[in-house]
């Protein structure tokens, strides 16, 4: 999160909608800026972190609920050329929602020259979902150098028909030295109420006179950012105002009270129809099995076109497109397309129609924070799926997710709680956990080894499951030459530095149950070490590539996976002529228990070596206890990948 970002959540007045907006805002007009010290000018580096890039000297975040405007002023000292990045400046808003106004900034000098920017604003699309567009305003700031100061200030105005909640990121990515926050509630919507979240205890706000809430900070630690980390909105101290007209309700009552009010507006959207019920008999047959009923009714979701992937185009080609809201179910068949609110809530509706129970679930994702519902947040549910009864179990299905095959959840859909929204209220659920199986990628090789130690050949890589749908929508809007030049870079991180590969063919782009199957050649010069009278070569062609993450012997944060995985790797080698194997490394593997799978043989088949290897994880949340057995685990599984395989020549070892 850059510097000075703070955020609102927003609940549409007239139905149950649910999000959380990051932004924020400025106070003075462009003249009125606080003078900077002599202190502050001079300062070299953080006396509090030596060696920061950069530090956040002031902030100043003023929030008005009755008039739903946010302002914020941030300084921020710059220490190095890499802190020269916080001079890119994003103010995210939500269009149609939120405008955002007055923006002013500068550069301070050493000196004390100052340097105004020029006004310059540009718009990029971050997010586009549920009808409205998270979309960023950004800038850069002048001349930027190390010990420069640079300052900004802006305004955010919300709709008046949405309900604004406050929250203060007392901690940013950056060093704090100094953050003052104010809110003015709107005592219309009841109490406000407020919570903290990883704040020293103490951190409290103080309610002022005017009836205003207060908090002033100072010496606030940035948060350390570490690879395959929870999601930051998980770590980061911050403090969170929400309204409350029964402050006596408790935990069960809300959710109960909140599950059916979404039940009510689920069951308007989709109502007791005829074009729904008659879509339904167009799609399945009377003889089909309920799973297979259940398929198709899957698949006919899938055909409404999601407008949450119209995401390059521009407001005037909407607006030329003059595209129309989905009030109910049968707007959406009319229409054709739909939010992904829209596609989820038809396909629970025509599952319904042919006889199963079903219902629409509320979600946290993965990607976001994790569900608290001992804080009754609705706030966190900004993500969506359904759920359906099949013979005794529940079957969790999004098919609103692009790519996304039957049975199956993106990944930060799974193992994440959630609220099912029916009419008997309160049932908080968990979608399943995922498992490695349903993350693999294959890696497979059939080469040869030259006398010289060269290595070439053919290689294939099929991804499957998580994979396969993680790459098919990353690369949803590239063309054939983007794809291939993506897929070049991502494997050439699995060989040695040297190694030439080509992509021959590609397929299983457009397609979500087959594999994603790439075919190519490869060269890898100097493979093999030469001694004279003995090749040497490790013990597999491809790096595993995670443990790179388990270097460093501490640890901050637990370690978090997208999702669990296996890699399996078979390498064919054909051995060079007037060679022999003199020694191979011998098997391993990992007790069937552990968590961590490794296992690794290696055998000869006439003139060939047959290498497998296979590797995994499974789990996603590993605590900081367990930092050091990963650690372990890796380091002793990338020592067995560099033992070495021995080939001897055969002249050389016939001489006397």
């Amino acid at each position: 999160m850059l510097p000075g970002k703070g955020r609102f959540a927003f609940i549409a007045l007239p139905a149950l909608i649910f999000f959380i907006c990051l932004l924020s805002s400025p106070a003075q007009a462009k003249d009125d800026w606080p003078a900077p010290s002599q202190e502050e000018l001079a300062l070299k580096d953080n006396p509090a972190s030596p060696g920061a890039h950069a530090m956040i000297l002031y902030r100043e975040s003023t929030s008005d609920d009755r008039l739903g405007v946010r302002t914020d002023y941030i300084r921020i000292k710059i220490f190095t050329d890499e802190g020269k990045k916080y001079a890119d400046i994003e103010i995210p808003f939500y269009h149609g929602i939120e405008s955002v106004n007055e923006i002013h900034a500068r550069t301070i000098h050493p000196d004390g020259k100052v340097v105004e920017w020029d006004g310059k604003v540009f718009e990029k699309l971050l997010v586009k979902a549920g009808g409205f567009k998270f979309q960023v305003k950004t800038f850069t700031l002048p001349e930027v150098q190390p010990r420069s100061i640079i300052e900004y200030k802006y305004r955010i105005q919300h709709d008046s028909r949405f309900i604004s909640n406050t929250t203060w990121d007392v901690q940013e990515d950056l060093f704090t030295r100094r953050a003052l926050f104010t809110v003015r509630p709107n005592t219309i919507l009841g109490a406000l109420y407020w919570r903290a979240y990883r704040l020293p205890e103490g951190t409290e706000p103080q309610k002022q006179k005017d009836g205003s809430m207060r908090l002033e900070v100072q010496n606030v630690a940035g948060l350390e950012k570490e690879q395959n980390m929870p999601p930051p909105s998980e770590l980061r101290g911050r403090l969170e105002f929400f309204y409350r007209d029964n402050p006596s309700e408790t935990m069960e009552e809300f959710w109960k009270r909140v599950t059916k009010e979404g039940a009510k507006n689920t069951d308007n959207f989709i109502g007791n129809r005829s074009a729904i019920r008659q879509a339904a008999v167009q799609v399945v047959a009377a003889n089909d099995v309920p799973e297979v009923k259940l398929q198709k009714l899957y698949a006919r979701a899938q055909q409404v076109r999601n407008l949450a992937l119209d995401q390059g185009k521009t407001e005037k080609e909407e607006k030329r497109e003059k595209l129309k809201d989905n009030d109910n179910v049968e707007d959406v068949i009319k229409h054709g397309y739909g939010s992904s609110p829209d596609i989820n809530r038809f396909f629970v509706a025509l599952a319904r129609a042919a006889g199963f129970e079903a219902d629409w679930v509320r979600v946290v994702p993965r990607y976001q924070n994790f569900f608290h519902p001992e804080l009754q947040d609705v706030r966190q549910l900004t993500a969506d799926v359904a759920v359906v009864r099949l013979a005794s179990k529940n079957v969790y299905l999004d098919p609103a997710c692009n790519f996304c095959p039957y049975g199956f959840l993106p990944w930060y859909e799974t193992g994440v709680g959630g609220v099912r929204l029916n009419k008997q209220g309160s049932e908080l659920i968990n979608t399943p956990a995922p498992k490695s199986a349903e993350a693999i990628m294959e890696r497979k090789v059939d080469v040869r080894l030259k006398a010289d130690g060269d290595l070439e050949g053919k290689w294939v890589v099929n991804f499957l499951g998580q994979y396969a749908l993680e790459h098919r929508q990353d690369e949803r809007t590239q063309d054939d030459t983007g794809r291939r030049k993506d897929l070049t870079e991502k494997i050439k991180k699995w060989l040695p530095a040297n190694a030439r590969l080509e992509i021959k063919n590609v397929t299983g782009w457009e397609g979500s149950t087959e594999p994603l199957h790439i075919e190519g050649t490869l060269t890898l010069p100097e493979f093999a070490a030469s001694t004279g009278r003995r090749l040497l070569l490790p013990l597999t062609v491809f790096d595993d590539g995670h443990s790179v993450y388990f270097q460093t012997a501490q640890r901050k944060h637990p370690v978090y996976l997208l999702y669990p995985y296996q890699t399996v790797d078979e390498v064919s080698l054909e051995l060079p002529e007037g060679f022999r194997v003199e020694s191979l490394p011998k098997a391993d593997s990992t007790p069937a228990t552990s968590a961590a799978m490794y296992q690794v043989s290696c055998k000869q088949e006439g003139n060939q070596l047959r290498i497998v290897r296979r590797a995994g994880l499974e789990g996603i949340y590993f605590p900081l206890e367990y930092y050091g057995a990963l650690r372990t685990f890796f380091h002793n599984m990338k020592a067995k990948d560099e033992e070495k395989i021995v080939l001897q020549s055969i002249q050389a070892a016939q001489r006397p």
